[in-house]
């Protein structure tokens, strides 16, 4: 006989209009006697509802996610309130319901769920207690069709939770993904919902837009916060009306696409100083995770070091050195303005540097100096002695010369590894070996 899914009610059972047959609900008159069951029993799902005889805030929800955060948890409005949901989600409710919705939502959960192997779970590594219950919140919802909103700083693996995601969700499509950021009005339709053939001067044959590309899947937008006013009306139609028109066609498409965006920018206080759409924003963040900067999860720092020095050792084609203790404090003491991908960074090019077996704080060198430029070799353009920056001429030197001696500098730092010379220039392999090319040949039309 198949085993029933259990969910736990905060308050009467009777607030859930939308009751399953296949479920069994139990009633629990407090926060802490969800908490008491719930780590006894292990039920698929709580539920709490906020009818006009109890509304439980968004504290209560903190608290149940934090005793119990593998559960999914499932907030039931006596009336919907989009600010309110928000607060729900931000305070790690799994999803925000009304009255006319199922509880559980449909395919939601099955009996006997809350395996800790998922790929959203394994997509940050982290042992910092408030981000694994986020992940969890997420890994909860990670199948559910309706949009995903993350934020966090630069190089928080923001990119990386997107495509865990993704692999969860179940959805038989392609991951597309685009930086949003720059698009003007123009480009920004073209690149989401293509073109026809003749829409417009130099449009020879059609394109397929972004949108189409990720039917049946999910569409990655990253930097969200950064499009324009007309840019946000665009996507705001599309994602309520379900259909959209590419350049120069009459016909509507409709659209089968999970959306998945980010952003670095505080988006609440954007709406504020009306920069962005409030109605945008509660379509967008139905489900919402925030990734902490690195900063906030020093004891992290370790863990990743060790990773990313196996990482840069195979690259480079060493073996793995030891991180000294000495250097396990000195990155305990960086701030780390770049997060993750500033710490995988230095530790590749330390790692490079290192002759020995012991990775030592003396190979980090300057962490200013990870965000600028040192070509003392181009002509007109010298160094400020222990600023760090670089002093630019009048007469700009040309960006061909510059990539040049970025590439010969970053060759010279790996000896002449072009694998590991792309990783500290953020490029691929294939990319610093055509540069060489290019090289080769000017200086043979030279000589």
């Amino acid at each position: 006989m198949e085993k029933k899914i259990t969910g736990l009610v905060l308050g009467s059972v009777e607030s859930i209009p939308r009751r399953s047959a296949d479920v069994r609900y139990f009633r629990c008159k407090s926060a802490t006697q969800v908490v008491d069951v719930a780590q006894r029993n292990a039920p698929d799902f709580i539920a709490v509802p906020t009818d006009a005889s109890m509304t439980p805030g968004p504290a209560v929800v903190a608290s149940l996610r934090s005793s119990v955060p593998r559960i999914p948890i499932y907030v039931v409005q006596h009336r919907a309130d989009p600010i309110t949901a928000v607060q729900y989600i931000r305070a790690g409710a799994t999803n925000v319901l009304t009255g006319s919705d199922p509880v559980p939502p449909a395919g939601s959960v099955s009996a006997g769920d809350g395996d800790p192997s998922h790929p959203v779970i394994e997509s940050i590594l982290t042992e910092y207690g408030p981000l694994q219950q986020a992940l969890y919140s997420i890994a909860d919802v990670a199948h559910s069709r309706y949009p995903i909103l993350i934020t966090g700083e630069t190089g928080t693996g923001k990119d990386l939770l997107a495509q865990a995601i993704h692999t969860a969700s179940r959805r038989t499509g392609d991951l597309v993904t685009e930086n949003v950021a720059g698009l003007d009005d123009s480009l920004f339709s073209d690149t989401l919902f293509g073109h026809d053939a003749g829409a417009f001067t130099g449009a020879h044959r059609s394109r397929k837009g972004l949108v189409r590309r990720a039917q049946g899947g999910t569409l990655f937008l990253d930097e969200i916060g950064d499009i324009s006013g007309r840019s946000q009306i665009k996507l705001l139609r599309l994602m309520e009306k379900g259909e959209f028109y590419p350049l120069g066609s009459v016909e509507p498409v409709s659209c089968d696409v999970r959306f998945i965006v980010a952003t670095n920018r505080d988006l609440s206080g954007m709406i504020r100083t009306e920069s962005f759409r409030p109605d945008l924003f509660y379509r967008l963040s139905y489900h919402t995770i925030h990734l902490p900067p690195l900063r906030e999860r020093r004891t992290d720092i370790p863990l990743l070091a060790s990773v990313f020095v196996k990482e840069a050792a195979e690259i480079v084609g060493k073996p793995v050195p030891r991180l000294s203790d000495d250097t396990v404090d000195y990155l305990l003491g960086q701030e780390f303005p770049g997060n993750i991908r500033e710490l995988r960074s230095r530790i590749i090019n330390a790692v490079v540097l290192c002759p020995g077996s012991v990775l030592l704080p003396r190979y980090f060198g300057d962490p200013h100096d990870v965000f600028h430029v040192e070509m003392p070799f181009v002509p007109g353009v010298s160094q400020s002695p222990g600023s760090g920056s670089v002093v630019f001429p009048e007469v700009l030197p040309e960006m061909q010369d510059l990539n040049q001696q970025l590439v010969e500098e970053a060759l010279r730092r790996t000896e002449g590894n072009q694998s590991a010379a792309a990783e500290l220039l953020g490029i691929s392999a294939s990319a610093v070996n055509k540069r060489l090319h290019r090289q080769d040949a000017s200086s043979s039309v030279v000589t």
